[in-house]
């Protein structure tokens, strides 16, 4: 018996890092008027930044159903294998409840068990606490799904992430703006970066431009030391992604750094041009 690992599509978490360490990936409901897509199957994120910001069209995100979840678990514990599921922090999403009400269902063998965590955090860290989890389980076969889930837990604690945005609209639109709503009477004035605080949108920084806010990014993550892991992720704006990447590996020389783009599930809210960075630190 064996523990197979779970998240959603609002981890933003690459594909091929996905099929190389056997995670399974349940899609986020993207909606455009009358037409629902499943975020990274039925539509591409290029198909989608085409749709909403060349279009112009307004998109929805919904979470999965409870039977989206119990056809993957089903299909995991069939085989006999436990299973720990990671999700978009409860805070933001109805993922997470929707995936409880699956694992409640579900009639388990003996010894089995489905887990699910919260994450608190939404995009690339959850992707990098995923990872995190699935290389401790390579490198701890025998591990408890208890231990594995305590361990997720700690690595999604210590990730950090920080997101430079265009524009407040799009968070604003999509009522995710949590804390960050202290900064709309400004919004047209400077170029917020955000973070993740207790499962929320907070501010962390107002800036005049692009070039400030990548700057101020990258001093934030200079000041946390070595890093375990570390992502950037953006949508629309190579070359404002490979200036921030070029300060962020000169700070940290050899450092792996994951790159991937928005996708829906996140894309909705963030808007044109953003970027952002994911860290977990070593620990001191």
């Amino acid at each position: 018996m064996t523990i197979k690992i779970v998240t959603d599509t609002g981890a933003d978490l690459p594909a091929d890092l996905a099929i190389k360490h056997n995670i399974s990936v349940v899609p986020v409901n993207v909606m455009f008027g009358d037409d629902v897509y499943k975020d990274g199957i039925s539509i591409t994120k290029e198909e989608f930044n085409n749709k909403m910001f060349v279009e112009g069209l307004i998109p929805k995100t919904s979470q999965p159903s409870p039977s989206d979840f119990l056809t993957v678990y089903k299909d995991l514990t069939d085989k006999g294998d436990s299973v720990l599921s990671i999700h978009l922090s409860s805070k933001l999403s109805g993922t997470y409840n929707s995936a409880l009400q699956a694992a409640e269902s579900m009639d388990l063998g003996t010894g089995q068990k489905i887990q699910i965590v919260d994450s608190l955090k939404a995009s690339i860290p959850i992707a990098l606490g995923v990872l995190a989890t699935a290389e401790h389980l390579q490198n701890n076969p025998n591990i408890s799904i208890g231990e594995l889930a305590q361990y997720a837990d700690d690595a999604l604690k210590r990730s950090t992430v920080y997101v430079a945005l265009n524009t407040l609209e799009y968070l604003q639109r999509g009522g995710r703006i949590g804390k960050a709503s202290a900064l709309l009477g400004t919004m047209l004035r400077i170029k917020p970066i955000l973070s993740l605080e207790g499962g929320e949108v907070v501010p962390v920084a107002k800036c005049r431009s692009l070039s400030q806010s990548l700057a101020q990014i990258s001093d934030l993550i200079a000041s946390q030391g070595e890093l375990s892991s570390a992502a950037l992720i953006y949508n629309t704006d190579l070359e404002t992604k490979d200036s921030l990447k070029a300060q962020l590996l000169a700070g940290h020389p050899g450092l792996n750094l994951i790159e991937t783009e928005f996708g829906p599930s996140i894309g909705s809210y963030v808007g044109p041009n953003a970027i952002g960075v994911a860290t977990i630190p070593k620990r001191s």
